[in-house]
Order: structure tokens, then C-alpha cells, then sequence
């Protein structure tokens, strides 16, 4: 996966979005990783309706905000109008909440829902995973074990 970079106050929303999302979703001894944060936004994240002719016009707005915001040399500050982006965002990335929080809940839940598709495991690997096809897959954490379900259930 390639490296993404982040201003100091994107860093801040990122922190807040993943503290935002263990404490809600994460049971009293899981963490929510960078990694998780990102699947998360991936998955919520819902375009814009748009016809062709507003895609022209949206598209050279974007290019605009993205020079501005990198032509910005105060990351710790905002402007007003930064602000006002800032807390569009926050409310956009409220309504989409919703819909996440029943992705990230369900994600959570797969080891209750398929409890009969893992045990714990006989060899190195404290767990393994029954596929689908009949072979067993070894995991070295509930999170693999997670992942695993989730490629295969």
C-alpha cells in the first residue's frame, strides 16, 4: 500500500475520526487501526451526484481547493473559510456515519456470526478458519481472523 501524507491538521481528523470510531465501535479490549480508518472511509464514502455538465465545473473547482489547500503554509491555523470547509466535511462525514457505523458494527459482530467457521488453532497460529471450500486457513489474531471471514463470509 502506498504512503499517504497528511498536514498536521489532517492528522488531527484523522486521530479524531479513529478515536470516534474505537470508542464506538471497538469492544473494551480491540483498538481501530490507521488501516481501519481508512477501510472505513473507504467504505462510506459516497460521491456526489453529478450530471456531465456539473462534472467539468466540479472537477476545476476541486483542482482549485486541492492548490489552495497545498499553497496553504499555516497548517496549524485556518482561515475562516477554511473553517467553513472543515465543518461541511464534519457534517457530511455525520450523515454518512450511519451507514458506517452498521459496516464497522457488522464487521465487528463476524466472529459471533460465523463462531462455527473458527476455532482455536492446534499449530503455531492460535486460531484457524474454516473456508468455504473445505481447507483451513491458520490466523495469528482475532483481526486476521476478522479479515479472513470477511474475504471469504
Amino acid at each position: 500500500m502506498a504512503d499517504i501524507s497528511l498536514t498536521d491538521a489532517q492528522r488531527r481528523r484523522f486521530e479524531s475520526i479513529r478515536e470516534d470510531l474505537e470508542a464506538t465501535f471497538a469492544p473494551r479490549y480491540a483498538s481501530v487501526r490507521d488501516e481501519d480508518v481508512v477501510d472505513y472511509l473507504l467504505d462510506t464514502y459516497t460521491p456526489p451526484e453529478t450530471t456531465d455538465a456539473d462534472a467539468g465545473a466540479s472537477a476545476a473547482a476541486d483542482t482549485d481547493e486541492a492548490s489552495e489547500s497545498a499553497a496553504s503554509t499555516t497548517p496549524d491555523t485556518e482561515s475562516p473559510s477554511e473553517s467553513k470547509t472543515t465543518a461541511d466535511a464534519s457534517e457530511t462525514a455525520g450523515a454518512t456515519a450511519g451507514e458506517g457505523a452498521a459496516r464497522v458494527s457488522s464487521m465487528l459482530q463476524l466472529l459471533d456470526d460465523h463462531a462455527d467457521k473458527w476455532s482455536t488453532g492446534a499449530g503455531d497460529a492460535p486460531y484457524e478458519v474454516e473456508l468455504p471450500d473445505g481447507s483451513t486457513e491458520p490466523a495469528r489474531t482475532k483481526d486476521d481472523v476478522r479479515r479472513i471471514l470477511y474475504q471469504n463470509y
